[in-house]
């Protein structure tokens, strides 16, 4: 499947859904569940807390009402409300939190957690700490199920978690796990200083490394359409691989297409293929000979804007010889050009390049993308458009390819 616009769900808040957490836990009775017919004694009510702390500890994925009505005890009205809520609430994030299945799941199994403060506590269950760390795992949205370092470092994470929730089972106290939530936080604050670094460093790097791809197709672009069904001296292509595709290249990088320089460096190509192609020089004897008495000149020249190194001195030996040989009106050994160059690889699409107008993309920048379903689904952000090349540079949203 293709990669698709992840799009945003228009629900509730959570703080707007906890608001309202006491009235629906002392209010609502749902159908088939295992309400008692009256009102029970305290001694009466089944203690849940050894039930739900081994269903967290066994990391199960049922819903907590399911649990409950499987066994043959004892609940109170607001035990089963707890419960129904706890399910509702984590339903409700499994849909909507946009994180990975197989994420997003881990963190609906703390409704074993919910189902029992909810019960002691009502809306404050949901403290701040608690709403806080919650929201923090949007940063996690481009999570994916990888085995790579970083997806191995949230899954430590949620073992950790684990740890900590057991413990406020076991302990009867919430610190736990609000002390969980805490440093979860200041960990992610440094995570996220560190990301932005990371992401500017990639983006400067890619935009780099988009301008050299740039740069090397057109030169190829430029090379395999010159080369294309002509036959010349092996030397001539020789020379234009060697030498004269990095030049090209070079002069792409450094002044782009529209400066003088490379509008030399281009012609001089096509000049070279027009002298060593029989086919198209001899034609016009007159011409050949006056580009073969300044082409060693022109190429220096262009050579010397270009670099600031000099030309090896054997460089132009072998276009010397061929010059020599077409001027006496002799036919060199002719090799078919792109074959000679071997496995060359050009598309000639680059010669038209254009960079596509900003508001083609711009609207998709920092968004997230999904491909695949379920738990084999890959997540990948849109971090920005590289207008040099026309590629997306997708990232894990922090800053990694």
């Amino acid at each position: 499947m293709s990669p698709h616009r992840q799009r945003p769900k228009d629900v509730p808040s959570r703080r707007a859904v906890s608001g309202k957490i006491d009235d629906i836990l002392a209010g609502i009775r749902v159908p088939d569940l295992p309400y008692p017919a009256g009102k029970l004694e305290p001694g009466a009510v089944s203690d849940w807390r050894p039930l739900l702390l081994s269903c967290w500890s066994e990391q199960r994925d049922e819903r907590v009402t399911q649990v409950i009505c499987s066994v043959h005890l004892e609940w109170s009205a607001r035990q089963i409300n707890a419960a129904y809520v706890a399910d509702r609430i984590m339903d409700v994030f499994l849909k909507t939190s946009g994180l990975h299945p197989g994420l997003a799941r881990r963190i609906a199994r703390l409704r074993f957690y919910l189902a029992w403060r909810m019960h002691l506590d009502g809306k404050k269950t949901f403290s701040e700490t608690l709403l806080a760390w919650l929201d923090s795992l949007q940063e996690w949205r481009g999570w994916n199920d990888s085995g790579g370092r970083s997806g191995k470092v949230l899954l430590d994470q949620l073992d950790a978690l684990v740890i900590a929730v057991s413990a406020s089972f076991e302990s009867g106290s919430v610190e736990s796990l609000e002390a969980f939530c805490r440093q979860w936080r200041e960990d992610a604050a440094k995570r996220n200083a560190q990301a932005g670094k990371l992401r500017q460093r990639l983006l400067e790097t890619e935009q780099g490394a988009a301008r050299q791809r740039k740069a090397d197709q057109i030169a190829r672009a430029l090379i395999g359409r010159a080369l294309q069904g002509r036959r010349v001296p092996a030397a001539i292509v020789r020379f234009i691989l060697d030498y004269w595709q990095g030049l090209l290249k070079q002069s792409v990088w450094n002044s782009g297409l529209e400066d003088e320089t490379f509008r030399h460096a281009s012609k001089l190509l096509e000049w070279l293929v027009w002298i060593g192609d029989p086919s198209l020089s001899d034609k016009d004897r007159n011409r050949l000979y006056h580009v073969g008495e300044q082409i060693g000149d022109r190429i220096l020249d262009v050579w010397g804007r270009v670099h600031n190194r000099p030309l090896p001195a054997d460089a132009l030996s072998g276009i010397e010889a061929v010059m020599v040989s077409r001027l006496r009106g002799e036919v060199p050994d002719l090799v078919d050009a792109l074959p000679a160059a071997g496995s060359f690889q050009w598309d000639p699409a680059w010669l038209g390049f254009e960079t596509p107008p900003k508001e083609a993309f711009e609207s998709f920048e920092g968004q997230w993308f999904v491909e695949g379903e379920g738990l084999g689904e890959q997540r990948r952000f849109f971090y920005a458009f590289l207008g040099e090349s026309a590629e997306i540079l997708w990232t894990n949203g922090a800053g990694v390819k």
